[in-house]
């Protein structure tokens, strides 16, 4: 899953997006683990996403990793068991507590 926000819409054509999207949503697999966690954050880091989400429904929890000037940060490794809550600046006034998503 992916977003482009409403600033940078203009990426986005019949054919394809022509540019990174803000945001990157992976939710892992067991087959599809190391591509999602190591190769395609690689790729989105280095093409410029700004925001690479990685969901894993086994653990029940998200890692975040913003883009900076040094490349992606994990911002966050949030969990159900902890109670904590999903947002993101790229959302202005979006929160989802994990416990929603993971029902």
């Amino acid at each position: 899953m992916l977003f482009v926000s409403a600033a940078r819409a203009a990426i986005i054509t019949e054919k394809n997006i022509q540019g990174p999207p803000d945001l990157v949503v992976e939710i892992l697999s067991a087959g599809t683990r190391k591509i999602d966690e190591v190769i395609k954050r690689k790729l989105y880091e280095r093409y410029g996403a700004r925001e690479y989400w990685i969901v894993d429904q086994e653990l029940e929890s998200i890692k975040i990793y913003r883009l900076t000037d040094l490349g992606y940060v994990r911002t966050a490794g949030l969990t159900q068991e902890a109670n904590d809550s999903l947002s993101t600046p790229l959302l202005p006034g979006f929160q989802m507590p994990l416990g929603e998503l993971f029902t």
